[in-house]
C-alpha cells in the first residue's frame, strides 16, 4: 500500500512539471477554446477569454495594427499544442505591429485572445466568417527543423576502403590526401 502512494504521488508530482507557453494570470481567466461552441453561439461568447493554438496563414499590418489569420489547433490548458487536431481559421488582432517576417506562414503559435465576435471574409473566391479574437498574449513556437536522413552507408564501419580494425589510426594514411 505505501509503495503504491509513493508511486501515485510521484507521477502525480512529474505531471506538473511543464511549465505553462502562456502568462499566468491570462491562464487562470481563460477557458480552452471549442470552435465549434464559438460557431454556434458567437453572441453568447463574446467577451470571454480563450486559449487557442494555430499555425499561420498570413500576417497584414494597416494603420489600425496587426491582424494574424491562422488555421486553429487543438491546445490544453497552458497553451502546449496538440498534434493532428487541427481546425476552422480564426482571425487575431491587436493594435501592435507584428512583423510578418518573423510570423511568417507555417509558424505555429499559442495565444491567449478575447473573443470579439465573427468577421466575413474570403478564402480564395468563397465566402468564410471568421471568429475573431483579440490578443491578449501570445507565444510563437520556434521553428521545427527538418533534418535529412543519413545516407545508408552512414552506419557500417566498413565502408571505407582504407578502413581496417588493425589500422592505429582512425583516419587515413597521410599519402591519401
Amino acid at each position: 500500500m505505501k509503495t503504491l502512494i509513493i508511486v501515485l504521488s510521484s507521477i502525480l508530482a512529474l505531471s506538473a512539471c511543464a511549465p505553462p507557453v502562456l502568462k499566468k494570470e491570462v491562464i487562470t481567466q481563460a477557458a480552452v477554446a471549442d470552435p465549434l461552441k464559438l460557431k454556434a453561439s458567437p453572441e453568447a461568447l463574446k467577451g470571454r477569454l480563450f486559449i487557442l493554438g494555430g499555425l499561420i496563414v498570413g500576417v497584414r499590418n494597416d494603420q489600425a495594427g496587426s491582424q494574424i489569420e491562422a488555421i486553429f489547433i487543438s491546445s490544453d490548458e497552458k497553451g502546449y499544442l496538440k498534434e493532428g487536431e487541427y481546425g476552422p481559421r480564426f482571425l487575431a488582432k491587436t493594435k501592435d505591429f507584428i512583423d510578418p517576417v518573423i510570423y511568417k506562414a507555417g509558424r505555429r503559435l499559442s495565444m491567449a485572445g478575447e473573443f470579439s465576435g465573427t468577421e466575413r471574409g474570403r478564402i480564395g473566391d468563397m465566402e468564410y466568417e471568421y471568429p475573431v479574437f483579440e490578443i491578449k498574449d501570445l507565444y510563437l513556437w520556434p521553428e521545427e527543423k527538418i533534418y535529412p536522413a543519413p545516407p545508408p552507408w552512414w552506419y557500417d564501419p566498413w565502408y571505407y576502403w582504407w578502413y581496417d580494425p588493425w589500422w592505429r589510426y582512425r583516419y587515413p594514411p597521410y599519402w591519401y590526401y
